[in-house]
């Protein structure tokens, strides 16, 4: 697809916890929708089944913080700082450190990660304070 051009606005699905698959699809989906522009709507543009993730926790490691909004595509990255995988039946925010999975929401590693089904672009939104 063509990456809109400055100024140019992207809805993109809201959802509250990691999924895999057509966004819209899901159940988790509540039908709500953000709006992104700039650098965050040219990096949707380009990426795979792309939604808005609203995180329901803290990251252990202190990025990010109950509330703020990370964009997600949908295809595997090698360098990234999050992913998104499936461990068993659950899918969750992990990043990997020293060869092994940790989840985001607890610091715990993760045993039997099955696969990767996303990663984080950036940050749209988080507070400040």
């Amino acid at each position: 697809s063509v990456p809109p051009s400055p100024g140019e606005k992207v809805l993109l699905p809201l959802i509250g916890e990691p999924i895999a698959g057509e966004p819209r699809e899901q159940p988790q989906w509540s039908g709500a929708y953000t709006e992104v522009s700039g650098i965050a709507a040219a990096k949707a543009a380009r990426a795979v089944q792309p939604y808005v993730l609203q995180l329901g926790h803290a990251d252990r490691a202190g990025r990010l913080t109950k509330g703020d909004l990370v964009l997600v595509s949908q295809e595997t990255a090698k360098k990234t700082e999050l992913s998104i995988v499936r461990c068993g039946k659950k899918i969750l925010l992990a990043r990997k450190k020293g060869g092994k999975w940790i989840r985001a929401a607890t610091g715990e590693p993760l045993l039997g990660v099955g696969s990767v089904t996303g990663h984080c672009l950036g940050v749209v939104w988080s507070a400040l304070i």
